[in-house]
C-alpha cells in the first residue's frame, strides 16, 4: 500500500510553490528596497556634495575676497611699487599694492641674515674679521681685518648701520653655506616669493623678495627678544673684544627719531631695488607693520600710510619730531654681551 496520500502530496506541494513564491516576493522587495533606498538617498547625497562644492566655493570667494587687498588712497607723492599694511592687533592685512610681486629687496635681506644667525651662532661667541669683508659695496662698520667681535655686536652693526663688513665677518666664519640656510628658512617660514643669492642684499637677478614675504620674515625676527630689541635700537657702540676699539653705529630708520612710536625695523636702498622699509608703529593700543618697496622716498610714503590707518581709526596722526643733529658720542644703549669667557672663531 502507497504511503503517499494524493490530498497530502498535492497541499505540500501547494505550500512549496506558495513558500516558493512568498520567498521569490521577498528577494524582490529586498532588492527593491536596496535600489530604491539607492536612488532616493542619491539625489541627497548629491545635493550634500552639492552643498559642500558650493560651501566650497563661498568658501574659496571669501578668501578670495579677504586676498583682495585694497590700496589706500595715497595721493600723488606716493611712490612705492608694492607695500603692505598689517595690524598686529588684529592679525589681518588692512592694505596694500601687489603685495606678492618680486621685487628687489636690497638691504632688508639683512632681516633674514641676522635671524640666521642668531639660529646658528651664540650671542657671546666672538668672530673675526676676515681680510675679504673689508671695504665691501654698500654701508659699514669699518672694521679692520684681523679684528675680534661678540657676535651680539655684530648683529647691531648688521642691522642698524647695515654694514656689509659684518654681515661678512657672519657668513664667512659660518661652516657651512651661509646662503643656503637662508632660503631654508625662507621655505621653513613659507616665504613662497622670496630668494637670496647673498646676505648682504646686492642686486642680482635672482635676489628677491615681496612685500608679504617680508612682513612674514619681519613677524617671525620679532618673536627674538634679541632681535627685536636691535632692531628698535637708536645707537648703539660696538666694542672690538681684544683691543676694544669702539664704532658707534646710528640706526638707519630715520623715522626711528622721528616719530613717537616708532619701533624700528629694516631699511634698504640699491640702484635696481629703490628705497625699501620695513617699519613698525605702536601707540594708542594700535600696532602696526608697515612694508614699502620700490619707493623713492620711504619715509614719506611709510608716514603716509600710517597717516591714512590712523585717520580711518580715528586716532591722530603723530607730530614729526625732527632728528638731532649728533655732535658728540650720542647716548647710546649698554652692551648687553654676556660676561663669560668667549670662545673665538677665525675663517
Amino acid at each position: 500500500m502507497s504511503t503517499n496520500d494524493p490530498k497530502k502530496t498535492g497541499h505540500t506541494k501547494s505550500l512549496s510553490i506558495t513558500t516558493y513564491i512568498f520567498f521569490i516576493v521577498g528577494i524582490m522587495l529586498i532588492v527593491a528596497s536596496v535600489v530604491l533606498g539607492g536612488l532616493s538617498k542619491a539625489p541627497a547625497d548629491l545635493l550634500n556634495n552639492d552643498e559642500i562644492k558650493e560651501d566650497g566655493q563661498e568658501n574659496q570667494e571669501v578668501v578670495k575676497k579677504v586676498e583682495q587687498i585694497q590700496p589706500l588712497p595715497v595721493d600723488s607723492t606716493f611712490t612705492s611699487k608694492s607695500y603692505i599694511l598689517y595690524d598686529v592687533k588684529s592679525e589681518k592685512i588692512v592694505g596694500g599694492l601687489d603685495i606678492d610681486k618680486k621685487v628687489a629687496n636690497a638691504s632688508t635681506t639683512k632681516l633674514m641674515t641676522a635671524l640666521v644667525a642668531i639660529d646658528n651662532y651664540p650671542l657671546n661667541k666672538i668672530l673675526t674679521v676676515p681680510t675679504q669683508c673689508i671695504g665691501l659695496e654698500g654701508n659699514n662698520v669699518g672694521f679692520l681685518a684681523g679684528e675680534k667681535y661678540y657676535v651680539q655686536d655684530l648683529l647691531y652693526g648688521v642691522l642698524l648701520r647695515s654694514g656689509s663688513d659684518a654681515v661678512c665677518t657672519l657668513t664667512e666664519n659660518y661652516r657651512g653655506d651661509f646662503i643656503f640656510e637662508m632660503n631654508k628658512k625662507a621655505k621653513e617660514l613659507g616665504l613662497e616669493n622670496t630668494n637670496y643669492v647673498n646676505a648682504i642684499g646686492l642686486d642680482d637677478p635672482n635676489h628677491y623678495s615681496s612685500s608679504r614675504d617680508l612682513l612674514k620674515l619681519t613677524l617671525e625676527a620679532r618673536k627674538n627678544e634679541t632681535l627685536k630689541i636691535i632692531m628698535g635700537t637708536r645707537y648703539f657702540t660696538l666694542t672690538e673684544a681684544v683691543n676694544k676699539r669702539q664704532y658707534t653705529v646710528e640706526n638707519t630708520n630715520r623715522l626711528l627719531f622721528e616719530i613717537p612710536g616708532a619701533v624700528g625695523y629694516k631699511t634698504g636702498f640699491t640702484s635696481n631695488a629703490g628705497e625699501c622699509l620695513v617699519f613698525g608703529y605702536t601707540n594708542f593700543g594700535t600696532e602696526i607693520i608697515i612694508v614699502v618697496m620700490g619707493s623713492e622716498d620711504r619715509f614719506s610714503d611709510a608716514k603716509q600710510l600710517l597717516d591714512l590707518y590712523l585717520l580711518k581709526l580715528g586716532n591722530p596722526s603723530p607730530e614729526i619730531i625732527e632728528k638731532p643733529t649728533v655732535t658728540q658720542t650720542p647716548t647710546v644703549f649698554p652692551s648687553v654681551t654676556p660676561s663669560i669667557t668667549p670662545s673665538v672663531v677665525t675663517p
